[in-house]
């Protein structure tokens, strides 16, 4: 028993033969480990911290190389009392006011390579843990979601970071609910931003995303049309409408955001070219994957115009059905749509945007795709 525990101990590589892994053997991996880190670590923090933007970012990019190509110092690079480092990279996502450093291209450089480096410091459950309860979790959270806020180039990168957060099952509750009204805005907060309170203007968006907003705007008129967020007097024959409920979704809450830029860069989906914005879609519907495990969370979504949305992902996908491979945007849009079918408020969400039509057609195709197809119309018309 000795040496078949032995040899389940990670270290046991290191050995040549069957024998069992000596105490001297783990301590000599481990005094490596600590002294890789305490060598190369604290250098880094001390340059991520310098005054000069040209070598903040040169540090950060040698941060993410250290936590990209040896994944084994992610968590004690993370589960430590020696260093925060995940409070420093915070800090690097809003380094300045975003709007006044929009066409700074080293900037924007930082943020996109601290969003990388969180990315990769959000896989092990150990540091999921630590980011989410840890200390300086809530001006993370905050910061995350404000550059989905203002639809920032790393938006996809912050939907993947909250995607592998969101793995960990006691963060999902927080993720879901998160609104910077519900949280205590303690010292941690003054590095970031104001989330602003204002609708989007047309006028924030980039030459291409502008374009394609007005080319495609049926699309978003027609989403609004059939599924307005700003009524409050609609009734249903059997209860009062979600949207007249008196604790409706916080406007500066995570989901409201995920809303948000769901509904701008649905024109994008129009497109087969790959972009930022596509991408941003597709990894808020891995988000949405983790969120919709219990009918509570489903609930909750469907009082946002997050299901109708999804729906138009389905109709409006660009690719044939047998392209919806595995993990695509496509696959995880109808899984996520099969479990708000499910859900009482889901079902009145998805049967005002005709989701069941949308769905129709993916009846006869075969495997998968059509077992979820027939789980939605089913829910649907017993709803």
């Amino acid at each position: 028993m000795s040496t078949l525990l032995s040899r389940m101990h990670p270290c046991s590589c290191l050995q040549g033969s069957c024998g069992q892994v000596s105490d001297d053997t783990y301590y000599r991996v481990d005094s490596s480990i600590n002294q890789d880190l305490k060598y190369n670590v604290p250098e880094l923090l001390r340059n991520i911290q310098a005054p000069s933007l040209k070598i903040r970012v040169t540090a950060l990019k040698k941060l993410y190389e250290l936590t990209g190509k040896r994944q084994h110092l992610r968590v004690p690079i993370v589960c430590t009392t020696e260093w925060n480092v995940v409070d420093l990279l915070t800090k690097c996502l809003f380094s300045q006011n975003p709007h006044d450093s929009g066409n700074d291209t080293v900037q924007n450089n930082a943020r996109r390579i601290a969003c990388l480096t969180l990315n990769n410091l959000s896989i092990p459950y150990e540091n999921k843990a630590v980011m989410m309860f840890g200390p300086g979790s809530t001006t993370l959270i905050e910061s995350l979601v404000q550059i989905m806020r203002l639809k920032l180039p790393e938006t996809y990168l912050v939907c993947i970071c909250l995607m592998n957060l969101s793995f960990l099952d006691d963060a999902i509750e927080p993720i879901l609910n998160y609104s910077p009204f519900t949280v205590e805005m303690g010292a941690n907060s003054k590095h970031v931003y104001p989330l602003q309170q204002d609708g989007f203007e047309l006028n924030k968006l980039n030459t291409r995303s502008a374009r394609l907003l007005r080319t495609r705007r049926s699309a978003i008129e027609s989403f609004s049309t059939a599924h307005p967020s700003t009524s409050s007097n609609k009734q249903t024959s059997i209860r009062p409408s979600m949207y007249s409920r008196s604790q409706p979704v916080d406007s500066s809450s995570l989901l409201r955001a995920l809303e948000s830029m769901m509904q701008v860069y649905m024109p994008f989906l129009m497109s087969k070219v790959v972009s930022v914005e596509r991408e941003a879609i597709r990894w808020a519907m891995g988000l949405l994957r983790n969120l919709t495990k219990t009918d509570e969370n489903c609930a909750s979504i469907a009082k946002t115009n997050i299901p109708c949305l999804i729906s138009f992902v389905i109709r409006d996908s660009p690719y044939p059905i047998v392209r919806w491979t595995e993990d695509s945007l496509e696959d995880w849009a109808l899984l996520v749509l099969s479990r708000l079918a499910t859900n009482y408020d889901g079902k009145e969400v998805l049967n005002k945007c005709d989701a069941t039509e949308t769905v129709f057609r993916i009846i006869g195709t075969g495997g998968i795709h059509e077992t979820r197809a027939n789980s939605i119309i089913l829910s649907l018309a017993g709803g």
